[in-house]
């Protein structure tokens, strides 16, 4: 099937579909528009029965307030009133057979009128069903007694007969506490409006079949338009682009020729660019005539190069093969320095080594150095608590020889007074003069004892300021022995910095090795490849005399093309 068909089949189906769309809504349409009609049509007539059933009970009632505020007044009593009102209730009659008439119900349910059947008046028959289980009595009696109302129910028009469907209007009489009321079959109703639904199902499919003819009628005049159209404007463009097409795969190739344009649409702007694309080919195979041209003198060109260059990569070769000579030579050389390198760095850490062990030795030393100066300054103190506690001791002295001295002053006295007592104090005298001996030689031992404490405290002085001198000397030493740590300290760190350049060295120097090896590797990989790029140039060669061979015959053949 080809595209003019395809697209007018798509513009047939679619229009179909619309025009069957619109016959579905307006078929909708006319059925909604029956259907309201005929439920307010229904509405309408059950209202007029309703009205109807109302203004009956209403009259009854307005008669039977008027016949009993009478008899009330002529002083009759409730039981004379209520015979007279059955009465006359029972006279009532409408429609044109007589069929309507007036129930009366006390509000328990007790029938007080019932003109059909007689025998139910006096009994309670407020649980009476219909055939839908409906208590109807009792929903007459609860509306009646709400200000009146109407109760729908089914009920046989005759005694065993088949339930019909029944309206009936109850209104309240409060003087004597009742319920009157009637009701009407509306069966006659709903024939109405079945014949009503007939007669509107006959017309809506009236309505219907016409709206679908004018639909039918639409769609094909749309539909033949639409061909007459497409035809125009898509059918006839396309087969001029089928057409040229032909002419430009079968003809002379003739790429000057454009397509036709008549219009605007979606079909002119394909032609449109068609024909740029037309022309774009014709640029491209104008100028692939020019570069067909180019190449054969190119390809010429690249023989006549080629040869060129196979004698240039002939002395490559030879180049690299010396180059690669003169890398091995570096190579052993290079070994031969990186041995040295790492004998240097092992001297170098052997060295860093001894001044470690130096430093710790120093640091060892210091130590001592330091515990013999705490040691030397301790015992300075305790010389120095030492001889101040001469210096107490020698104070006590004094106080013992000031005691001596007045002893002794005390046995002069005392010898005094002997002599002037006599032969009575003659043993006192005794006393004073053992007790003067006494003192004498307390003197003699103070002195002998001072004596020999300021000795020792001159010793003690001297010893305080010798160890005060050593204390010194060995604060010098422990300072000379940090300088000396701090300068080994400094020498290490150079060492260990020179350690470290000569690690850099000897690595460096084994990079440098492994670049001469990839270098070599290199060169050699370039001699393989200068030996390949010989072998390729031969090839080179031979395809540009197939290339020049090929260009000759794409001349040819764009020939075909006129441009």
């Amino acid at each position: 099937m080809n595209i003019s068909m395809r697209v007018i089949l798509t513009v047939v189906i679619s229009v179909c579909f619309l025009g069957f769309a619109d016959s579905m809504l307006s078929k909708r349409s006319i059925e909604k528009i029956t259907d309201d009609f005929f439920i307010e049509y229904e509405k309408t007539m059950y209202d007029e029965k309703k009205s109807k059933l109302k203004d009956i009970v209403l009259t009854t009632k307005s008669m039977m307030e008027s016949i009993y505020q009478e008899e009330k007044n002529l002083g009759k009593t409730d039981e004379e009133i209520v015979a007279i009102l059955k009465k006359r209730v029972n006279d009532i009659s409408y429609l044109e057979d007589k069929s309507g008439y007036i129930f009366v119900y006390k509000y328990d349910g007790t029938s007080i009128v019932m003109p059909t059947d007689k025998s139910l008046e006096g009994k309670n028959l407020i649980y009476l069903k219909d055939s839908n289980g409906v208590k109807f009595i009792e929903e007459l009696i609860k509306i009646g007694k709400k200000g009146g109302g109407l109760v729908k129910y089914s009920f046989p028009k005759v005694k065993d007969g088949q339930p019909m469907p029944k309206f009936s209007y109850s209104l309240p009489f409060e003087p004597l506490s009742w319920i009157i009321g009637t009701g009407i079959y509306v069966d006659d109703v709903e024939e109405d409006l079945k014949i009503f639904e007939d007669k509107a199902k006959i017309q809506k499919n009236k309505e219907v079949v016409n709206s679908l003819l004018i639909a039918f009628v639409i769609v094909l005049l749309i539909t033949t338009l639409n061909m007459l159209l497409i035809k125009k404007y898509i059918v006839t463009p396309l087969k001029n682009m089928i057409e040229h097409a032909k002419e430009l795969s079968s003809g002379d190739g003739d790429l000057t020729k454009k397509l036709e344009i008549r219009s605007n649409d979606e079909i002119a702007k394909m032609s449109h660019e068609i024909n740029k694309f037309i022309e774009k080919v014709r640029l491209l195979i104008a100028d692939a005539k020019n570069l067909s041209n180019e190449n054969s003198s190119i390809s010429h060109e690249l023989s006549t190069t080629s040869l060129s260059v196979g004698q240039l990569l002939e002395e490559s070769t030879v180049v690299v093969n010396n180059t690669t000579k003169q890398a091995d030579t570096m190579k052993q050389e290079m070994q031969m320095s990186i041995s040295g390198a790492k004998a240097s760095k092992d001297d170098l850490e052997e060295a860093n080594g001894f001044l470690k062990e130096a430093n710790e030795v120093i640091l060892d030393l210091m130590e001592d150095i330091k515990s013999s100066a705490l040691v030397e300054v301790e015992l300075a103190n305790k010389i120095q608590r030492l001889s101040n506690d001469t210096e107490q001791v020698k104070e006590v002295l004094l106080v013992i020889s000031d005691i001596a001295d007045q002893t002794n002053l005390l046995a002069l006295n005392a010898a005094i007074e002997a002599a002037r007592a006599g032969s009575h104090g003659r043993g006192f005298a005794v006393v004073a003069d053992e007790v003067r001996k006494l003192a004498e030689r307390t003197q003699k031992s103070l002195i002998e004892i001072n004596a020999t404490i300021n000795v020792i405290v001159q010793s003690i002085m001297d010893s305080s300021e010798q160890m005060t001198a050593n204390s010194k000397k060995v604060e010098e030493l422990s300072q000379t022995a940090i300088h000396v740590e701090s300068k080994i300290n400094s020498l290490t760190g150079i060492m260990e910095n020179a350690t470290q350049m000569a690690s850099k060295t000897v690595n460096n120097y084994i990079q440098t090795g492994n670049d001469i090896t990839q270098m070599m590797h290199k060169i050699e990989q370039v001699n393989n490849l200068t030996s390949e790029n010989a072998r390729s140039v031969e090839e080179i060669a031979g395809a540009a005399e197939h290339m020049n061979k090929m260009t000759e015959t794409l001349n040819n053949k764009l020939s075909e093309f006129r441009t």
